[in-house]
Formats: C-alpha cells, sequence, structure tokens
C-alpha cells in the first residue's frame, strides 16, 4: 500500500533566527511522503530568501509569497491550494520558531492507520534559546478517545490538565482530510487553535493519543500567549467553544462552559468586572458541578466572586498584595 501523503503547513513572518532550524526539522523526518507548503506572509527579513533556498534544494517544499495577513491568513492560503490537490489524505501544522522531532509524523500516520482514526495527537515539550529542554516525555502508551474527551483535552479540563498531551495547540495534531478539508482558521480576535480544533472534531469519531512528547515549543519572550491581550481573546474563543462543544454533546457543552468560566474568574482576579459574566450560567454551572466536571479550585472561585462580596475583597487585597511582594 503507497503510504498517504502528509501536507504539512508552515506559516512564516520575520523568523529568520529560526526558520531553517524549523525546516530542518521537517526535513529529517523518517516519514518521507510529505509535502511542506512553507507560507511567507510578507516577511520583511530573510525569512523568504530561506525558504526558497529550502524549495531549491528539496522539491517536496513549496513556498508561496503574499502579502501580511497573519497566521490564520496564511494557514488558510495553504489549506485551499491543498484542497485543490488530489492526493493530499492528511495535513498537519508547525509553527516556523519550533521544531519536531524526527519521527514525530512517522509515528502519528501510523497512529492514524492503525486505529483508523480521524486525528491523532501527540504530546509536546518546550524548549528554549539556549537548546535547554524541558525533560518531561510522558509515556510511550497509546489510547483512544471520543471527540467529547477531545474537548476536554483541547480545554486542558478534567484529566487532561497539567497534561502535555493537552490543550489547543494545532500543531501536535496530525488531521484527515475528511475532518480538516473547508475548514478555516477564523480571523476574530479569539485563540484561532483552541476554536479550529472544537470545530473539526465534530467532523471525527475517533482520535488517537501518541503519549510522546514530539513537538517542540520555543519559549519566547514575545510569545503571542504573553500578550496583555490574550487573556480576553482566550475569553471570546470560549465563549464560542461553548455553541460549537453543543453540536457534540451536552457533556462537551458543559466542559466548555466551565473553561469559559475558569478564564473569566481569572480576570476577575485583576479588578471588578460585571458579575453577570459569571452569574448568567448559574444553572449550567451548578449542572457542571453535579456531573463532576467542577474541579475545586473553579468552584472555589465561581462561589468567592458570585455569592461572598466581603470575601471577594478579601481575596483581591491579599492577592494584590502577593504580587506586590514578588515585584520588589
Amino acid at each position: 500500500m503507497t503510504a498517504p501523503k502528509v501536507a504539512i503547513i508552515v506559516p512564516v513572518y520575520n523568523v529568520e533566527k529560526y526558520l531553517e532550524e524549523c525546516l530542518n526539522s521537517i526535513a529529517r523526518q523518517t516519514y518521507e511522503n510529505w509535502v511542506c507548503y512553507v507560507v511567507n506572509d510578507g516577511s520583511t527579513d530573510s525569512s523568504g530568501a530561506i525558504a526558497d533556498h529550502y524549495s531549491q534544494s528539496d522539491s517536496r517544499f513549496k513556498v508561496i509569497h503574499k502579502a501580511n495577513g497573519g497566521v490564520c491568513a496564511a494557514r488558510n492560503t495553504a489549506l485551499e491550494l491543498i484542497e485543490k490537490e488530489q492526493d493530499i489524505e492528511l495535513v498537519g501544522f508547525v509553527d516556523s520558531d519550533d521544531r519536531i522531532r524526527e519521527n514525530m509524523y512517522s509515528l502519528l500516520v501510523e497512529s492514524i492507520e492503525k486505529h483508523n482514526s480521524d486525528i491523532a495527537v501527540c504530546g509536546y515539550y518546550k524548549f528554549y534559546d539556549d537548546n535547554q529542554e524541558d525533560t518531561k516525555r510522558g509515556s510511550d502508551d497509546e489510547m483512544i478517545i471520543s471527540p467529547e474527551d477531545y474537548v476536554s483535552l483541547v480545554l486542558s479540563r478534567g484529566r487532561w490538565r497539567n497534561n502535555r498531551l493537552a490543550g489547543g495547540l494545532i500543531v501536535k495534531n496530525l488531521f484527515t482530510s475528511k475532518v480538516i478539508f473547508g475548514a478555516r482558521f477564523t480571523k476574530e480576535d479569539v485563540v484561532e487553535d483552541e476554536l479550529l480544533s472544537i470545530q473539526v472534531v465534530k467532523n471525527a469519531s475517533k482520535i488517537s493519543i501518541v503519549n510522546q512528547a514530539l513537538y517542540g515549543y520555543r519559549q519566547r519572550k514575545d510569545s503571542a500567549v504573553r500578550e496583555s491581550k490574550f487573556l480576553q481573546r482566550l475569553i471570546n474563543c470560549r465563549r464560542i467553544c461553548i455553541e460549537e462543544a453543543s453540536e457534540i454533546s451536552e457533556t462537551a457543552r458543559l466542559v466548555a462552559l466551565v473553561a469559559y468560566l475558569s478564564v473569566v474568574m481569572n480576570l476577575f482576579k485583576q479588578g471588578e468586572q460585571p458579575k453577570e459574566l459569571l452569574t448568567a450560567y448559574e444553572t449550567d454551572f451548578n449542572k457542571a458541578k453535579q456531573a463532576g466536571l467542577v474541579d475545586f479550585k473553579v468552584w472555589f472561585l465561581y462561589m468567592l466572586f458570585t455569592k461572598y462580596d466581603f470575601l471577594e475583597n478579601l481575596y483581591r487585597k491579599s492577592r494584590n498584595c502577593v504580587n506586590k511582594t514578588r515585584t520588589r
């Protein structure tokens, strides 16, 4: 049987310092039947030239140069091209400042074929500019999960909290064309990876897990997750995810609801916010608690911010004191 062809999408913008390491890690893949769409999103440094060099030495690298439009537009440009190809069966994503283990796509493709799954997910590890790696690797165990459990994984709830398999990073997933074709990253002010993951899993029936840290996630001081607006983007995203998850199951909807409220409560820690952001969901929050979907910390903060004004003010004052001490 012919090995399925994998399309790898790499959006690029002013990453000349990191791009070679990223593309080298793709070129070294033990899985060979791939094509990499490098989308140069209007870079003003040498990123475009670096990408062109790879395409000249390896025909599997295809470079698209376009005017700057952001990561969502860059990924969507590649998706539109891929969908016109007749032989693409699987689609993955790599960010241009990251790197991947040489066996990442071999293991993900093997997992999809072995289990006839629609999505394969691996873990990730963090690494730094001095090349130091976080050493948490996970185990070699494989597992199969449902779309409902995948929602919990993407939103880091339940058994997936503090787990390197968890989170909405699109780059640690490999998707079949069945679930990813037709999907697009939104240009709205949201965390686009989380939202697309929840949207596409509605088309899936089975997700396989490769419990190894195969994706290297670079830790940069200017990373998007450190933006001051990231928390609001996350709130916007998870509000939409509630509705998207409702098309999977009631449990998935409640998981998304709790994930949304947990982020809203992070805003409450920082200062005054309208209580309606929380109290509007009181009935569903109680349903989620009865279903065992609410951990103690989320329950405690929800009660604190909705029921006990005096304790809420005391909590904020003590938190501010601790934060001031840390910054001295």
